[in-house]
Formats: structure tokens, C-alpha cells, sequence
């Protein structure tokens, strides 16, 4: 009878062990993913923000370009050409 008792016991101890060690890892998960979630979240922001900020400069670059010339790369030419030298911008 002791020894079923003893069995009953550590039977009882070795399930509460188990469900917290679950409980913990559920925290531990749950806490990751918060985590994560956080991550990616900062990291959208921070996302929009670049791409706000490459919008606004390619607003400056369209501002820049004259009307006439086709807006292809040479947005990306006139980052090095300055606005005063027309000659080259007619090369390209």
C-alpha cells in the first residue's frame, strides 16, 4: 500500500513538473513572439520611413530634371551631373 502510495505521489509530482515546464515554455514562446512582433514592427517602420524618404528623393530628382528629357535613368545621371552643365546631360 506504501509503495502505491509513493508511486500515486511521485506520479502526481512528475505531471505538475510537466505542466509547468509547459506553462514555461508557453511563456517562453509567447514572449518570443511578442518579441518578434515588436521586431517587426520597428522594422516596418523603419521601412516606411526609407521608402518616404527615396520618394521625396526622387521628387527632388523629377524637380531637378527638365520637362523635356525623358525620366529614366538619367534621374539617376543627374545625381553626378550638376544642374548647370547641360552639354553632358545632352551626351547622356
Amino acid at each position: 500500500m506504501m509503495m502505491m502510495m509513493m508511486m500515486m505521489m511521485m506520479m502526481m509530482m512528475m505531471m505538475m513538473m510537466m505542466v509547468l515546464v509547459v506553462v514555461v515554455v508557453m511563456m517562453m514562446m509567447m514572449m518570443m513572439m511578442m518579441m518578434m512582433m515588436m521586431m517587426m514592427m520597428m522594422m516596418m517602420m523603419i521601412m516606411m520611413i526609407m521608402i518616404m524618404l527615396m520618394m521625396m528623393m526622387m521628387m527632388m530628382m523629377m524637380m531637378m530634371i527638365d520637362g523635356n528629357k525623358d525620366v529614366g535613368l538619367i534621374c539617376f545621371i543627374c545625381i553626378t551631373v550638376d544642374d548647370g552643365d547641360k552639354e553632358t546631360d545632352k551626351e547622356n
